[in-house]
């Protein structure tokens, strides 16, 4: 019993040692657009939108260390550059310093789903780090 006790104490110990501190820096659904006849639209009424596709960019080197994340309860196919980067259905993070070295420009995200319901979809940069929860001395 005495040696359940302990593993535990130690368990719960480094468990509270170093937390993951997650922080939004920015919540990209405020910068999606689309295309219409008139070029690229800002997505201001989101309730009325009827297309299948959303786009975002984030500029070279401006989110240096943080990541992207991306969440959708239905399959959305990402494209990064054009390019299919992958079919998402949950939640997807990515580090946005491995995107920059693969494209070496800015990311432009393209979001499409036939039926596309933009209320089912989060996109976010993120700044992740630990961080030490032992008292402050």
């Amino acid at each position: 019993m005495i040696r359940i006790l302990t593993i535990f104490l130690l368990l719960q110990l480094s468990a509270e040692a170093a937390t993951i501190d997650t922080t939004v820096v920015r919540n990209l659904n405020e910068d999606w657009y689309f295309v219409d006849n008139d070029g690229y639209l800002p997505l201001i009424d989101k309730t009325n939108y009827q297309k299948s596709t959303i786009h975002f960019t984030l500029k070279e080197k401006e989110y240096e260390g943080k990541s992207l994340l991306l969440k959708s309860s239905d399959p959305v196919s990402v494209f990064l550059n054009n390019d299919l980067a992958l079919i998402l259905k949950g939640t997807r993070l990515l580090s946005i310093d491995s995107l920059q070295g693969l494209y070496q420009s800015d990311l432009r995200f393209t979001l499409y789903n036939k039926n596309l319901n933009v209320f089912n979809l989060t996109t976010q940069v993120l700044s992740i780090s630990t961080a030490d929860s032992a008292p402050l001395s």
